[in-house]
């Protein structure tokens, strides 16, 4: 259960050290090479918790040797990474895609699966739409745990630690983040998330849906026993508003009235950080309608 996180850990202590190796490695001070290369052996003998032994003629360090070899470079530690990391939350969350065929491209299988001291130095980024667009399913795949016992707030840095290596749209990821805490009442958390997104096109129409769909949710559960709330929605409602309810298929969980309010005012927030266009300005009039709609309904409550 735990072994694919430790391997984690341990890929990722690799990559820092890497990284900040080659990085000494690459500066003219031989102080700072010489660091570098200690950094490798520090490493190895860490992980493995070698026993240093006093020796009359010194050795070279492992790290000086490894580096006539060329056995890993920073992007091989970084497929290494993203895989456990992938593997971790396969095997936390339970989404299963058909093995590291279905994120990685042949670039990234010989990363793998190649020897260390075969190996080529690969470069990270260069990736096909279609593997591009499987990673970015995957990952809003895990992200919709979130809310759900199982997802931990290391499982939720992993996905945003592959979005950054895949070079994906973070924003993107956290748009379907926030759907999905709205969809389970966790409105708190889906703020927060809002308060640091920079790019949010499509998520204002979305977020409408969530709020029609609570809507829904409240007459669904009320009206059948209370003649009041079946009036309201008779009274309060135009055909666009009907239609928007009826049309309504998502699922969300039953909040109060205020809750609902305060979404659809994120809803209008929202429209004003995206560009103006004809569905912006009729999602907007209907938020406004939906608002006095819910006001009613808060009133009725009391």
């Amino acid at each position: 259960e735990h072994f694919p996180s430790y391997c984690t850990k341990i890929l990722r202590l690799l990559r820092y050290s890497v990284k900040y190796a080659e990085a000494m490695d690459g500066n003219d001070d031989s102080s700072s090479a010489s660091i570098g290369h200690n950094l490798f052996e520090d490493f190895i003998e860490a992980i493995f918790e070698f026993q240093r032994r006093k020796q009359t003629k010194p050795k070279k360090p492992l790290s000086l040797i490894a580096g006539f070899q060329k056995p890993v470079n920073y992007p091989l530690a970084c497929h290494h990474h993203d895989l456990a990391m992938v593997i971790e939350l396969q095997v936390a969350l339970e989404e299963w895609p058909p093995g590291p065929k279905y994120l990685f491209d042949s670039v990234g299988e010989r990363a793998f699966f190649e020897s260390f001291y075969a190996h080529p130095l690969i470069p990270i980024e260069s990736i096909t739409e279609s593997v591009r667009e499987k990673r970015m399913d995957f990952l809003k795949k895990c992200i919709t745990h979130n809310g759900s016992p199982e997802f931990t707030h290391n499982l939720r840095f992993h996905i945003y630690d592959l979005a950054n290596d895949w070079m994906l749209n973070a924003d993107e990821i956290k748009s379907k983040e926030v759907i999905t805490l709205f969809q389970k009442g966790l409105d708190s958390e889906a703020r927060d998330i809002l308060k640091v997104m920079e790019n949010m096109e499509l998520l204002p129409y979305e977020l409408f849906d969530v709020a029609v769909a609570r809507i829904r949710k409240w007459f669904d559960t009320n009206e059948k026993e209370d003649l009041m709330m079946r009036s309201l929605r008779m009274s309060f409602m135009n055909d666009r508003m009907m239609k928007c309810i009826r049309e309504s298929k998502m699922e969300v969980v039953l909040v109060s009235p205020d809750d609902i309010n305060q979404l659809m005012r994120q809803v209008r927030i929202c429209l004003n950080r995206v560009q103006s266009n004809d569905q912006a300005v009729k999602i907007n009039h209907l938020a406004v309608d939906f608002e006095k709609l819910i006001m009613m309904i808060q009133k009725s409550c009391f």
